[in-house]
């Protein structure tokens, strides 16, 4: 008489497939996690760059004043001073005083070094397959984007100290972002348009 041999599995090696899945389980939920908190912090940081720059515009086009040391100041051009350890806005009265109105200095919120301006890149406006923009400088050290009353947009920039003409710069584009994942601020001197990217939206 020939006897079938039934095999299964012990209780010891079902909970050992158990304790590893949880641990893949738990391993991957952790890594998910903090890519979205990481994420959040990035557009947490572009997000109010955007802001800044919105607002200050908005203030140039409805002509808004400065109130500073109980006296309102007539506001006739608002600079926005970028760079990888600040945003500024600036002002400059009917009396060429200066004031910074805004400001946004690294590092950025609860004192986490994480958050950064990573790079400015400026383009002339020339495009690739028809609608991507051709940044001709990355690394840009300093930009500045100046608005008068007109709403007009002039921007100027510096790459290693040494002056980019302002009349060859269209669009500024300025990355930030939080632990690897990236924002970028675009802002279009023609348009006069400012959005915020994913920075593999180009």
């Amino acid at each position: 008489m020939n006897f079938i041999k039934k095999t299964g599995f012990t209780l010891i090696e079902i909970l050992v497939v158990i304790a590893l899945i949880w641990l893949m389980y738990a391993a991957t939920s952790s890594y998910t996690n903090d890519s979205r908190a990481y994420q959040t912090n990035a557009e947490r940081l572009a997000n109010s760059i955007y802001d800044s720059v919105r607002l200050a515009r908005n203030n140039m086009i409805i002509g808004r004043w400065v109130f500073t040391g109980g006296t309102l100041l007539v506001v006739n051009q608002r600079t926005i001073s970028l760079s990888s350890q600040w945003l500024k806005v600036i002002y400059q009265d009917v009396n060429n005083n200066t004031g910074t109105e805004v400001s946004l200095q690294r590092p950025f919120f609860e004192g986490d070094s994480n958050y950064q301006i990573i790079d400015i890149a400026v383009s002339s406006g020339g495009v690739s397959t028809g609608v991507v923009p051709i940044w001709d400088h990355t690394g840009v050290t300093s930009a500045n984007v100046v608005m008068n009353p007109n709403s007009d947009i002039i921007i100027d920039a510096i790459k290693w100290w040494v002056p980019i003409p302002p009349t060859t710069i269209r669009t500024i584009k300025l990355t930030s972002g939080y632990r690897g994942m990236e924002q970028s601020v675009v802002i279009d001197r023609v348009t006069g348009t400012i959005e915020v990217k994913k920075s593999t939206e180009d």
